[in-house]
């Protein structure tokens, strides 16, 4: 139960009496030990939705990703410094490397990577940021001298300038 911003723990030790009206009776009074609420729950919309208190999420999107999961929402007061997490779900996606985080899902926004302090002043997403896997394409002549070596991006046609192939 609840009462006001204070959590009242079923399972606590009596402490102090609560006076508390249902709907049966108006002369109960309860004993039960009153804590404020330590462990924010949030509610979707700046507030927690236990005890009413202003309280942002730093929330974690996959941006695309084909595989793992994206780590768990937290929760913190205005003010406080939440710790940005790795990809701890062992996020991927087919063809890229995962990059760190940014605010914006496009990488315009700020650039995160795990352990950066983050300065929590309202609900923000943390998007994965990728980048594309590139890869070394050698050409060869027939007895193995390399004629031309290209990094070449995921997706992208090689594409050899080199003088033209020799054999002996």
């Amino acid at each position: 139960s609840f009462f006001g911003n204070m959590r009242v723990y079923a399972s606590a030790e009596a402490t102090e009496p609560v006076a508390y009206t249902d709907r049966e009776s108006t002369c109960r009074t309860f004993y039960a030990r009153i804590e404020p609420c330590t462990e924010h729950h949030w509610s979707g919309e700046d507030h927690c939705s236990y005890c009413n208190a202003t309280c942002y999420a730093v929330m974690y999107d996959g941006n695309g990703a084909t595989e793992g999961t994206v780590p768990e929402t937290m929760i913190w007061e205005p003010g406080a410094t939440a710790t940005v997490m790795g990809n701890s779900g062992n996020l991927s996606l087919t063809n890229y490397t995962f990059a760190g985080w940014n605010t914006a899902a496009d990488g315009s926004g700020t650039d995160y990577v795990e352990g950066d302090a983050l300065t929590v002043s309202g609900t923000v997403t943390l998007y994965a940021q990728w980048t594309i896997n590139t890869y070394t394409i050698r050409f060869e002549n027939w007895d193995h001298t390399q004629l031309q070596s290209s990094n070449v991006a995921y997706g992208e046609t090689p594409v050899y300038t080199g003088a033209t192939p020799t054999r002996a």
